[in-house]
């Protein structure tokens, strides 16, 4: 069982603020409108930079359980009590529009799904408490009331977040990694008991694929690496055998299955033996039945079958 057999999703408050400027008293309406736009930016941003956060670690987790991925609250937060004025521009702003659309996109575009603004009424904008609202007056409009309609009135984006498969995935590349993750180190390195390796990939069908490790021996016995998808275990795979160091091997294939779009893929290692990973491989497989599939008289009551043997990993 996986919390998604149990539960529907679960939820965030991707707000995107002007915090960066709340410490001044003189900021400007385009120093606040800067400040809004870069902290879309630091939600939508899938590796962890300074003064990020890691979102995608979060749909990684909402994936791989089967859960949808929302957001109980969110939009633009300016709750503060200096730049007031300033910040009542900025939502009156035509750039509020543009901020608005790009965020929700870029929302749809990482999975998110069920969204909930806040606050979708009138009120009042020249406050400390913040510019929450759609409208500062119930019978006016405004910007972020624009981009409702220009959101509402376009096709949802499609996910675009998480690495694309058929293809391979660099080892180092885990669901939330570090901005400086292809420079820290040359692979994964010294994957003993208890390492768990986690990464969201994109798949454009449902269906079979197959899967394998590259990866380097560093003891003198080898090992084995637990496959998990979307929640659910799915086999062992062992590891290829190699001399030690740094001589990289491909294991054999094991056959998997994905979803449409988003899925979570978990590496587990079970033993104290430890590798190094390169990378994991994911090939394209179209599932396949028998096929020239004969049947013949063989006599005495019996018949016998012939057929063209599947590909290796075809399921």
């Amino acid at each position: 069982i996986v919390p998604g057999d149990v539960f529907w999703g679960m939820a965030g408050a991707p707000y995107f603020n002007s915090a960066a400027v709340e410490g001044r008293t003189d900021a400007t309406r385009a120093e606040v409108i800067a400040a809004l736009s870069d902290d879309i930016e630091n939600w939508f941003t899938p590796v962890t930079r300074s003064g990020g956060r890691a979102m995608e670690r979060a749909v990684f987790l909402s994936y791989f359980h089967r859960l949808k991925w929302l957001a109980y609250e969110g939009g633009p937060d300016t709750f503060g009590g200096n730049n007031v004025a300033a910040k009542r521009e900025a939502s009156l702003d035509p750039a509020m529009r543009e901020m608005c659309t790009r965020y929700l996109r870029r929302w749809y575009e990482a999975g998110g799904g069920l969204f909930n603004w806040f606050v979708m009424g009138a009120g009042n904008w020249e406050s400390p408490y913040g510019s929450w609202t759609l409208l500062e007056s119930i019978s006016g409009t405004s910007p972020k009331l624009t981009a409702m309609d220009d959101t509402l009135n376009s096709p949802k984006p499609e996910p675009t977040w998480g690495v694309p498969v058929p293809g391979t995935i660099d080892a180092r590349r885990v669901a939330g990694a570090n901005a400086d993750w292809q420079t820290a180190n040359p692979y994964a390195r010294y994957l003993g008991r208890g390492s768990r390796l986690d990464y969201l990939v994109r798949s454009p069908r449902a269906g079979g694929f197959r899967l394998r490790f590259h990866a380097a021996q560093t003891g003198s016995r080898p090992g084995t690496f637990e496959v998990w998808v979307n929640g659910r275990y799915v086999t062992r795979v062992n590891a290829p055998r190699t001399p030690g160091g740094e001589e990289f091997r491909p294991s054999d294939w094991t056959a998997i299955k994905l979803d449409r779009g988003l899925n979570g893929i978990r590496i587990v290692v079970p033993q104290e033996r430890p590798y190094h990973l390169r990378s994991i491989e994911l090939t394209d497989v179209t599932p396949v039945g028998a096929t020239e599939l004969t049947a013949t008289n063989a006599g005495s009551r019996r018949i016998s079958l012939t057929w063209k043997r599947a590909p290796e990993g075809a399921i």
